[in-house]
């Protein structure tokens, strides 16, 4: 959180000022080692804003071994979290994020629950570069 790096109240109260309903703070730029204490210091931000802000985070998409991925933390900061890689134009990057969340669905679904939930950060519209014509054309007009 460079950007927001020893502002972080500042740019809550901004964010919320403006009425914003949706925050995502990435972990772009950022060393993993930071998140434990970086999240939860905008998610206290939020809080005492008394404006309910819906709070995305990419937490566990940056830390490399997925056995180590604080859920139980993570769940009580954040109300939905980014697991997985971003996604490219390609069958392959869709196929490879379905197949993790089915791969581990069972660990995941145990953190879930109403305002904290997995976020597979996969939808892609607009340009599909990869795609082919008669994939384009199908996914515009339905099944």
């Amino acid at each position: 959180f460079p950007g927001t790096r020893d502002h972080v109240d500042d740019d809550v109260n901004l964010f919320a000022s403006w009425g914003i309903d949706s925050l995502k703070l990435d972990g772009c730029f950022c060393n993993a080692t930071e998140f434990p204490t970086g999240y939860p210091l905008v998610t206290k931000a939020l809080n005492a804003t008394g404006r309910p802000i819906l709070y995305s985070c990419s937490w566990p998409a940056y830390i490399g071994n997925k056995d180590k991925v604080p859920y139980g933390d993570i769940a009580e900061n954040c109300n939905l979290w980014r697991n997985y890689a971003d996604i490219q134009d390609s069958w392959d990057s869709v196929a490879n994020i379905i197949n993790w969340f089915g791969d581990n669905h069972g660990m995941l679904a145990s953190f879930a629950r109403p305002g904290a939930w997995n976020d597979p950060d996969m939808l892609i519209i607009g340009i599909m570069g990869s795609l082919s014509s008669r994939a384009r054309h199908r996914w515009l007009s339905g099944p």
